[in-house]
């Protein structure tokens, strides 16, 4: 369930802001060329985007982990009793 919620939390952080954050970014740097290395505006907005991207990493590291040594214990199968066929 911690892996659902995360997976769902970063596709909406990656959706919700990292894009924006790309965006501006492709569109400071079309405007200025070069000169938008020195724009405090873009120097934020990468950082930004590069924090973004090094927690999205991270998260995913994360429930890799968390799959592999299974912290929460192992989900234990159903078990399920055949049902019996109706007299004929």
């Amino acid at each position: 369930m911690i892996k659902l919620i995360l997976t769902v939390s970063l596709i909406g952080f990656g959706i919700g802001y990292m894009a924006d954050w790309l965006s501006q970014i492709v569109r400071i740097a079309e405007q200025e060329r070069f000169l938008a290395l020195g724009d405090a505006a873009f120097l934020n907005t990468s950082y930004s985007l590069i924090g973004g991207a090094i927690a999205n990493i991270v998260s995913l590291i994360f429930m890799t982990a968390i799959t592999y040594f299974k912290p929460f214990g192992k989900i234990k199968p159903i078990v399920r009793k055949p049902k019996q066929e109706a007299a004929k």
